[in-house]
């Protein structure tokens, strides 16, 4: 082993010769190894003049291959090679060890889904209220929702919740009595107001699942006899209000 090794790290140590048991009391400060070469080789690189000085890594007393070994404690748990001897270096405190594997946990979040769209048809404000009508389509809507319990749909006819009945009717201006009732398919199927959700309203979709990311289509439709009633001349109106809401 040379005579003269330059060692780096922020941390005090004590050398000792184990075959004979004797200590070199000499301090050894800032402690540095890295890795260079084939088969493990570490060279002790960058150190401190005093310390290579004082002797304290010259060659041990037993001086041959394999009985050349000085211990120094309390530094990292590696075995270097220096020419013709092996320094056995002990780990003490804590030290960085490069790792043969590793692992990278990746995760995202994806935020509730719940929407309707709705697209009117043309016309759809502009009814002609004096003659008999079936099945006229007012509107599309589109359900989407991501939430895998499902979610329900509810219509409601803002005429029928305000008179509190179960019929949807166009109504005219304040202080004209005359109604006309009209009836209301949703997805095709007739709907019927009243129930648990309340006067006035119903629940047209009652789905236990989520949909497709294209959500799921629904043809909105209502048929009326104005025919048969003699309304007077106003302008006849009624909301439709439809909400959708998760489990």
């Amino acid at each position: 082993m040379s005579a003269r090794h330059f060692i780096k790290q922020e941390t005090k140590y004590v050398c000792e010769w184990p075959k004979t048991g004797e200590q070199n009391p000499k301090i050894l400060h800032n402690f540095f190894c890295e890795q260079t070469g084939d088969h493990g080789r570490l060279q002790i690189i960058q150190g401190i003049d005093q310390a290579a000085k004082s002797g304290a890594l010259s060659s041990g007393p037993a001086g041959g291959r394999g009985e050349d070994v000085m211990r120094v404690t309390k530094v990292v748990h590696l075995l270097m090679s220096f020419g013709m001897g092996f320094l056995a270096i002990r780990e003490v405190g804590h030290a960085n060890h490069a790792a043969t594997s590793g692992t990278v946990s990746l995760t995202g979040d994806l935020a509730d889904r719940l929407e309707l769209f709705v697209t009117e048809e043309p016309g759809y404000n502009h009814l002609d209220l004096a003659v008999n009508a079936t099945d006229v389509l007012i509107a599309t809507i589109r359900e989407r929702s991501n939430n895998k319990r499902g979610y329900t749909v509810i219509l409601e006819s803002a005429n029928a919740v305000a008179d509190s009945v179960n019929v949807a009717r166009f109504k005219g201006a304040l202080g004209n009595p005359d109604r006309l009732s009209y009836s209301i398919r949703y997805g095709g199927k007739g709907v019927t107001l009243g129930g648990a959700v309340g006067t006035g309203r119903a629940i047209v979709t009652d789905s236990n699942s989520k949909t497709t990311g294209q959500g799921l289509l629904r043809n909105l439709a209502i048929s009326y006899s104005g025919g048969s009633v003699f309304l007077a001349p106003d302008t006849y109106s009624d909301t439709i209000r439809v909400t959708i809401a998760d489990k």
